[in-house]
Order: structure tokens, then sequence, then C-alpha cells
């Protein structure tokens, strides 16, 4: 098997059905195994065409794991044996690959592959569910025509491919995140597409607003069809810069492969709509002495409206570099992108929650999205919703997923103390006398017992690991099933609606037998409050215990407490309490100083501790206080 021949993709396939086979204890890798792991890997690909084909995905995945388990097995496998199934699978993959044109054989190739020959395995399971090779060659077919290549040709496709992405094909396989929240700026950026002339909008905003996002939900609005006549069966295509300068030795080469591209953009007749991210980078990339930037090449094509173009930077580059070239300002309609309220930076990251599920395994709870969102507005100011609270969620799974695949402390200090009690047994072998065989006989006797308790929770680890992978599996299975009700009701197709109804309770009932088994090893798989604190905490240097997104909750402790420290002078506490919740109410803007205040008194009546005990107790502890000693001035 050549690996140069697959992409990255069936690459990863094939080495995740190597990976099943062993896990199952199989003596062989089938073409079974190619199935199973394309089911799972490429879930949002497969879930597409079997939607348009009416093919059940938990349905189906369910019988390749009840004939996966039928599958001959043997323990203690010292090597893996290929099928010829799976080697037939290959070679008629490889050669659907060709037929096709295709550099490399992709997932399709290899699901094709399995479907051909009908004595194969796959294929026939495949059928009994309305699954076959000339079904899914047609759907495949037709996707890679209809939707993708509607008045553009294939080669067209592959040469814009060189130099960047087609987004709208990212959309119709799936793989772009869904968009929530931001209608008017998408309706926006529409209504510009839509116009006669001037008609590129620029989205500018700060650094993690969702910029690219939003060019993305139009994507995927295109691909919907919800969108304008005029704008329908349209392909977005992301340039990238780095690609169109990388290797471009001589001058002119540079000018000559953009030329290229805006070409067959200008040819599509507006059909293809060009995105240039940072599009600030466009004012001088390729330009060397005597040649032409970017800029000055887009700028007569932009004037006559010979190509649709999106673009997205940041407010400050836009204004250093974009603003101030006056004509190609004039090119483009501005479209300010905010940062998201909190509110709806909670729906976002509850709309994209099930993404990171599903790459981590694990379960993320409602409120800790609700205090990843609140929590970083409050204390990494320096970046914007709703990216900062994404990355908070995912270094939170990662930490998660780190202590789940970790092997646990407790198991680690049982390994250690093994070798430990080796290393001692050894020691008093060398030794000739009586007392110190004896101790060697205790010491093995300590060691197979260790073993053998460091076996017996191994395995116990290993089997709640599964479990857990099992439960976020099948409440991510449930949630999907939900879905597909909801719009079997709105489609009104009643016949799917049953299917799906007892599915859903097939599957719920699956997954109440898998909790009651209880947990076989104490491991925690669930990002909670506390995970997203402990993230916080390291991002902003805060102490996890002072991190609290509504001050206003602690302020009767606060009040009580330095009452208790500085006794004697409540009514002075009062007034500068009373004034902080007035401020931390939002009664008047915080752009300003909260308060300013004159401590006045005899010397050493604690006008300097108050402030101290201020800064400890509403603030950051001595950092957050500067001390000016004006005795030291003169």
């Amino acid at each position: 098997m050549d690996i140069s021949k697959y992409s990255q993709s069936a690459v990863e396939i094939i080495k995740e059905a190597n990976k099943i086979a062993i896990r199952k204890n199989n003596v062989e890798v089938s073409d079974l195994h190619i199935f199973y792991a394309i089911l799972t890997l490429e879930e949002k690909l497969i879930r597409t065409y079997f939607k348009e084909l009416k093919v059940i995905y938990q349905e189906i995945l369910e019988d390749t794991e009840n004939a996966l388990t039928k599958l001959r097995s043997a323990k203690g496998i010292s090597s893996l044996y290929t099928s010829r199934s799976y080697q037939r699978a290959l070679l008629i993959a490889e050669e659907i690959s060709r037929n096709q044109f295709e550099e490399k054989i992709k997932t399709e190739h290899l699901l094709l592959a399995l479907l051909r020959e009908e004595d194969m395995p796959t294929a026939k399971l495949s059928r009994g569910h309305g699954l076959s090779y000339e079904n899914l060659n047609q759907l495949v077919a037709k996707k890679f025509n209809e939707y993708l290549l509607k008045g553009v040709d294939q080669e067209t496709i592959i040469r814009l491919e060189k130099y960047g992405t087609v987004l709208t094909k990212e959309a119709i396989e799936g793989r772009l995140d869904p968009v929530i929240g931001r209608e008017e700026e998408t309706r926006n950026a529409i209504r510009i597409l839509s116009r006669r002339i001037k008609n590129n909008p620029v989205l500018i905003g700060d650094a993690g607003v969702g910029k690219t996002a939003i060019v993305e939900g139009i994507v995927q609005r295109i691909v919907a069809g919800d969108v304008p006549d005029d704008l329908k069966d349209k392909i977005i295509f992301s340039l990238d810069m780095t690609s169109l300068v990388a290797g471009a030795k001589y001058r002119g080469d540079f000018e000559e492969r953009l030329k290229k591209i805006l070409e067959i953009i200008k040819d599509s007749k507006g059909r293809i709509i060009l995105f240039i991210d940072e599009i600030h980078n466009i004012i001088g990339a390729g330009s060397t002495s005597g040649t032409m930037d970017t800029a000055n090449i887009l700028k007569p094509m932009l004037a006559r409206g010979e190509i649709l173009t999106i673009g997205a930077t940041t407010i400050e580059e836009y204004r250093k570099f974009i603003e101030v070239d006056k004509a190609l300002d004039r090119r483009f309609q501005k479209i300010l992108i905010e940062e998201p309220s909190v509110e709806t930076s909670i729906a976002i990251m509850r709309g994209i929650k099930s993404k990171y599920e599903n790459h981590h395994m694990i379960k993320i709870s409602d409120p800790a999205i609700t205090e990843a969102v609140k929590l970083s507005k409050r204390f990494l100011t320096e970046r914007k919703l709703p990216d900062v609270a994404i990355d908070v969620i995912d270094e939170a799974c990662a930490q998660v997923k780190m202590a789940r695949d970790q092997k646990p402390e407790e198991l680690d200090n049982l390994h250690r103390e093994i070798i430990q009690l080796e290393m001692e047994n050894i020691a008093l072998k060398n030794e000739k006398d009586s007392l110190s065989s004896h101790r060697s006989k205790e010491k093995e006797e300590k060691i197979k017992e260790l073993e053998s308790k460091l076996a017996k929770k191994t395995e116990l680890y290993n089997k709640e690991k599964e479990r857990q992978e099992s439960i976020v599996k099948l409440e991510r299975e449930i949630d999907i099933i939900a879905l597909e009700i909801e719009e079997a009701k709105d489609k009104r197709d009643f016949e799917n609606l049953d299917k799906f109804v007892n599915l859903k309770e097939k599957v719920t009932e699956k997954l109440k037998k898998i909790e009651e088994r209880g947990e076989f090893y104490p491991l925690k798989t669930k990002v909670g409050v506390s995970e997203v604190k402990d993230i916080i905490s390291k991002l902003s240097g805060m102490p996890k215990a002072k991190l609290q997104y509504d001050k206003l909750d602690s302020i009767k402790n606060v009040r009580t407490k330095l009452k208790e420290e500085f006794v004697g002078h409540d009514d002075m506490i009062d007034k500068i309490i009373n004034t902080y919740i007035i401020a931390e109410g939002g009664l008047f803007e915080r752009k300003k100083p909260v308060l300013s205040f004159l401590v006045s008194g005899p010397s050493s009546s604690g006008k300097s501790y108050i402030a101290g005990l201020l800064a400890d107790f509403l603030y950051e502890g001595d950092k957050s206080l500067l001390t000016f000693d004006m005795s030291e001035f003169t």
C-alpha cells in the first residue's frame, strides 16, 4: 500500500480501522473495520449523504458494530493480518480514484469501493438499509455537479483550490461550524452583495468577534438556498495570499498567478465570489521594485464591478492600510462587526458545544458555558467574545481529557512501587545469606500481589473510560435524533418520524442501562464550573477563589469583614461600600474611576490601613494598590 496515493483523511480511516481490529481482538482487519472507521471519523459527511438517501445512520452503525463482534477474535494476538476483502477494497478505491481523475484516494472513494462488490460483507449489510454503490455514486456525482459546479467546471475548481479554499465545498461536506446570533450582519453583507455597483462588503471588527464566521454563515445560506435569487448557486472562494506568494522566484511570477485567479473569477460572470481574509495584507503583497502590488491589480476590476469581493480585517489595520488609499477605500462598503453581548455569546457557545464534545469525547455542562462567557468578559478584557470563551471551553475540555486519558495517580504509584520492589529484589538476590533469601521471597510475594492489584485496577480504569465515551456518544446521538424528529415534523414525513421516535426510545434505553451499571473507577469526564475557573485563573493570573463575575453577590460579606477588621468606623465603611454598590450596579459610567475619597484624621488612626483593606477585599490585594507617600517627596 502506497500511502502517498491517499489523502490525509483516507490515511486516518485506514489507521483507525487497524486500531478497531486491535481493540476488538480480531485476527484480521477487514472491510467492515474500514466501514466502521468511515462512519465514526467522517460522521458529518456520512450523515449528509445518508439524509439524502433516507438511510438511518444510527441503525447502520449499530448493525456494523454487531457484525464486528461476530468476527473471529483471539486474545493476545501478536500481529494483525489483512483480509482479502480489505485488500480488494483498497485496490477498488484506487481504481475509482483513477477513473475520476483524482490525484489522491479520498473518503468517498473508499466508501464506494466497499459497496461496489456485491459479495463483500459491507455491501451486503448496507443493501439491507437501502445503501448501494449505484445510489451513493449518483448522489456524490449529483452533489459535485448540481451544487458546487453550477456554471463552473471541475478543472476551474481544481485550479482555484491550488491557491485557497472553496468554502462552498466545505459547507456542502458539512465541515463548517453553525453560525448563531449574527443575523443582522449577515443580512447587511447579503444586501451589499446584491447591489449593482459597489457591491463589495468589508467586515471590520476586533480580533475574535467572528468576522470569518459571518462569511461562513453566508456560504451556508447560499448552499441552503436561503438568499436572494441573484446570489443563489454562487461559489465563495477564500484566497490564501501565502500560497500565491510562495515559490514566486522571478519578477512577474506573483502577478501572473494573481492575474490567472482573477481571470477565472472574472470569466465566471459573478458566479465566484472572492473572499480575502485579513484584506489589509493585499497592500504591498507581492510587490518588489518595479512591480505592482495586489491592491493595484484588484482596483480596476473592483471599480468596473467585474469581480465580487468580501474582505475582513480589524479596525486598526483598516485605518492603517486601506483607509489611507482613498481609491481602494471607495471600492468597499464597510460593515462594522461589534463584539456580541454576553447573552448572544452564550447562545453561540451552546450552538457549537457539540463540536467540542465530539472532538474531546467529553460532556460540557451548561453552567460551565455560562461561567466561561461571563468570567472571560470580566477577567480577560484584552480579548473579545466569543473567541476568548471558545478558547476557555476548549482548554477546559483538553484539561479534563488529559486527566482522563493519562494514567491515574493511583495506578502510577502502584507501578512505581512495583519497580522499586523489583530493584530491591535484584539487590537481595545477589546476597548469599539465608536472611536475604527469605526477604527476597517476601518481596516476590509482595510484587505478585501488587501486580495483580494493578492489573485489576487498570482493567476497571479502561472499562470506565469506555463506559464514559459510550455515554457521551449516546447523549450526542439522542440530541441529533431529537433534531431529526423536529425536521421530520416540519416536513410532515410521518414514515421517518415513527422510525426516529422508536430509535430515540431505543438509544435512551441503551444509555439508561449503561448509566445504571455504575462507575467502575472514579474518573472525571465532564467540564464543570471548577474546570472553567481553573483555566480563567491560569490565563488571567487571578486567584481561583476571587473569580466571581458579579461582585455584588459577595458585598454583604465584604461589608461585615471590613467592619470586623477596622473597628469603630462603621459609618465610613458604609459610605465607601454604598458608593461601590452604586458603581458596580451600573448606575453611572464605568469608564471613569469608581469613587474618590479624602480620608482625614489624626496620625496613626488607620487612614493608610483602610486603603490596604479595600485593595484586599474589593480588588487584587497589594498589586492593585499604588501608594504615594508624600513625606518621601520632601
